[in-house]
C-alpha cells in the first residue's frame, strides 16, 4: 500500500445524497450493505463504508467527477496504486478506492463490472450472467443492485455482517430470486452455509 494512505478500515463514507450530487451524470449502481438496506425498506445495521458499481468501460469518466489524486486502484491484493487516466484497468482488477476530501480516510469504494453481449458477468465466474437491464431495481432516481446478486457477491468470505444481511434479506426475496441465488451458490461452492 502506498505510504501515507489511511488504513483500509479508516472510513468517512459519503452519504447517498452526496453521492448523487457528486456523481450526477455518471452511470453508477448502489451496491453493498446500503443496496440491501434499500431493499429491506428501513435501516437495520450501521455501515462502515459505501460501495457502488460502474461499468469497466466507464472507468476513465471518474476523473470528471472526482479529483484524480484522490483515486486509487487495487492492482494487487492489499496494495493500492494511484489511478491513471492513461491506463485501462482490465480484469482481474475490480476495485477502486476514493479518499475523502481531507485525505485522512476513505469515502467510497467503486467496483468495476463487466458486460458481454448486453449481459452482466459475475466477476468470480464469467459463466454466471444476467441481462444487464435485469441487475438493477430503481427507487426514485437511484439505481440499486438486485439483492440476490449482492448476496452472491457477499457469499465468498462470509463475515458476521454478511450473515446478518443474509438472514434479513433472504426471506424477503421472491421465489425466482431465491432460486437464482441457490443455483448460483451451488454452482460456485461444494458446500456453503447459505445453500438450503
Amino acid at each position: 500500500m502506498t505510504e501515507d494512505l489511511p488504513e483500509f478500515g479508516d472510513w468517512s463514507p459519503l452519504s447517498i445524497a452526496n453521492l448523487q450530487k457528486s456523481l450526477a451524470g455518471l452511470q453508477w449502481i448502489l451496491a453493498g450493505g446500503y443496496a440491501l438496506e434499500y431493499f429491506y425498506g428501513t435501516p437495520y445495521r450501521s455501515h462502515g463504508d459505501i460501495d457502488i458499481l460502474i461499468n469497466r468501460e466507464k472507468q476513465h469518466e471518474l476523473n470528471q467527477y472526482l479529483e484524480i489524486n484522490r483515486i486509487y486502484v487495487a492492482e494487487k491484493p492489499g496494495m493500492l496504486f494511484p489511478f491513471s487516466k492513461k491506463k485501462y484497468y482490465s480484469k482481474p482488477i475490480q476495485d477502486i478506492w476514493v479518499l475523502s476530501e481531507t485525505y485522512q480516510s476513505w469515502c467510497l469504494q467503486i467496483m468495476l463490472y463487466d458486460i458481454l453481449d448486453d449481459y452482466w458477468v459475475y466477476k468470480r465466474d464469467d459463466r454466471i450472467r444476467m441481462p444487464i437491464h435485469h441487475i438493477i431495481w430503481q427507487k426514485e432516481s437511484l439505481k440499486i443492485l438486485r439483492p440476490e446478486i449482492q448476496l452472491l457477491y457477499k457469499s465468498k468470505n462470509v463475515r458476521s455482517k454478511d450473515q446478518f444481511d443474509f438472514e434479513k434479506i433472504y426471506p424477503l426475496l421472491s421465489e425466482n430470486s431465491r432460486q437464482w441465488l441457490q443455483e448460483k451458490l451451488q454452482f460456485c461452492y461444494d458446500q456453503h452455509p447459505w445453500i438450503e
